[in-house]
């Protein structure tokens, strides 16, 4: 009996060590998390707000069906370019890659923790160009395809989301970009 007694005890303690090292790494992770995003992302947080409050002035209605064509895009992550364009913008350069890409990883957690689904849309709409330096999807829509954005039908808006990512690539490529918008337009279509 006591062998048995032994070998449940043993046996307790092999399925405990994984749940042990599974606890400790996710309390590493959630540590570094809130480290980041206290020192690093929250004393952005006022700026960032209003420069959502900006993006909905210039663009009150971001058509929901460009939103959609954004997050069925199987080329484009939207909280990750967002994330990515904020660390440039304050100065946050690839000095050291893995630092770079995790800090990246950490601020597009953050972007979802502090804001809503429509706010996050707004700042990736702020960091769209036209490819001549103007910012905002108002701007690109104008300059790729020659009208305000409240104008454009759904396969205008495919093509709008398809070129949102690289709208210097996308421009000198018109047939490309039709292409690519009609395959993400039937794709959406058929779901």
């Amino acid at each position: 009996m006591s062998k048995n007694v032994s070998w449940r005890r043993v046996m307790r303690l092999v399925w405990l060590v994984p749940v042990v090292l599974a606890s400790l790494l996710a309390l590493g992770l959630g540590t570094l998390f809130l480290r980041n995003d206290i020192l690093s992302f929250r004393p952005h947080l006022p700026d960032l707000t209003k420069m959502v409050d900006l993006q909905r002035a210039a663009t009150p209605q971001v058509p929901d069906f460009f939103v959609r064509c954004l997050e069925r895009d199987p080329w484009s992550d939207m909280d990750s370019f967002t994330a990515r364009q904020l660390l440039h913008r304050y100065g946050y350069g690839r000095t050291n890659s893995m630092r770079w890409h995790l800090r990246a990883l950490l601020w597009s957690a953050s972007l979802k923790w502090h804001f809503g689904k429509a706010d996050r849309t707004l700042l990736l709409c702020a960091f769209l160009e036209d490819g001549h330096g103007k910012a905002g999807v108002h701007h690109l829509a104008q300059g790729l395809l020659g009208k305000p954005l409240e104008q454009l039908n759904r396969g205008e808006l495919a093509r709008l989301a398809v070129a949102s990512g690289s709208p210097h690539y996308w421009s000198s490529r018109p047939k490309e970009l039709q292409q690519r918008g009609d395959e993400l337009l039937k794709r959406l279509e058929a779901r």
